[in-house]
């Protein structure tokens, strides 16, 4: 269940991405910025985008949570999720994405 839950937070930061390409002057812009546990706000394409994004890895993972962050168009995708089976207080289970935009 690990690798399969694994690969869906892979494919949730890749689809991500792809959205910020194809909008990549509101990425570069930082529009995209968003923490652990912050709620996307305003009516910009890059805020639907993301709360798209964060309301597909609540659906999709086990308390399922995302964070973005721009720098000299570098995007990191951080993806993290609460592994299947393990002790509540266990650090949650992470995938990060870096690449150029």
């Amino acid at each position: 269940a690990d690798d399969a839950l694994r690969t869906e937070a892979v494919g949730q930061s890749y689809d991500l991405l792809d959205r910020m390409r194809a909008n990549r002057a509101q990425a570069i812009g930082g529009q995209y910025n968003l923490a652990f546990e912050q709620a996307p706000s305003g009516n910009t394409l890059a805020s639907a985008d993301l709360a798209d994004w964060k309301d597909a890895l609540q659906a999709t993972l086990p308390e399922g949570d995302g964070q973005v962050l721009v720098e000299a168009q570098v995007v990191t995708i951080t993806v993290r999720w609460r592994d299947i089976g393990v002790a509540a207080d266990a650090a949650p289970a992470t995938a990060s994405l870096r690449t150029q935009l």
